[in-house]
């Protein structure tokens, strides 16, 4: 589905719209519902920074499990100004921690775990564009982007095998095993990665 707001665009997924109503009918989202919020907040992080860096924001895109910001303009950053826009969406999420440590535990716990997590240096996340970054400034773009994915299999296989850990103790728990899943695929599927 795509809406337009003068020259904004939000495109929300089919998919996503079936996740909503999956959540629903499993009386799951108001789970669902804080950690969709802490990550539109975790978004609005990288929105302003974007914004005070002079980036156009042309939408949004919002799927099942990622938002995407549509940008112009991120490519003519400095290093520095684009490690700005990488940081600011974790920064917004551990800032969020510590507002919201006194009056709601469980979002401010969803903000710290979303904030460490996106630094992980992993393929997709905030912390791999970083590392991408930063091997950029030393090695051809292939190079980085091949050392950052080999990064990420280093870093989700382990996570993999804890997931699974916890899936045979737990007998439910399956969400470091979906994680570590994300991570995998993310290195294999998703071509922007490093936008």
């Amino acid at each position: 589905m795509k809406f337009h707001i003068k020259s904004f665009a939000l495109y929300i997924s089919y998919p996503c719209l079936a996740l909503v109503s999956l959540l629903i009918c499993g009386n799951l989202f108001t789970d669902y519902l804080l950690c969709f919020f802490a990550v539109v907040l975790h978004e609005l992080g990288h929105v302003l920074m974007m914004k005070l860096r002079g980036v156009k924001i042309c939408g949004i895109s919002i799927s099942a499990f990622d938002i995407r910001i549509i940008e112009r303009g991120r490519y003519s950053l400095g290093f520095s100004s684009d490690l700005l826009v990488t940081l600011s969406g974790p920064f917004a999420n551990i800032l969020l921690f510590l507002v919201f440590c006194d009056f709601s535990f469980e979002f401010a716990v969803i903000n710290l775990f979303l904030g460490l997590y996106n630094l992980l240096p992993a393929a997709g996340l905030d912390g791999g564009q970083m590392l991408f970054l930063i091997l950029s400034k030393r090695f051809s773009p292939a190079k980085s982007a091949f050392i950052t994915d080999v990064v990420t299999v280093v870093i989700s296989v382990p996570m993999f095998i804890v997931g699974l850990a916890i899936l045979f103790y737990s007998k439910y728990n399956f969400s470091m095993l979906f994680i570590s899943l994300y991570l995998i695929l993310t290195v294999f599927l998703k071509e922007d990665k490093y936008l």
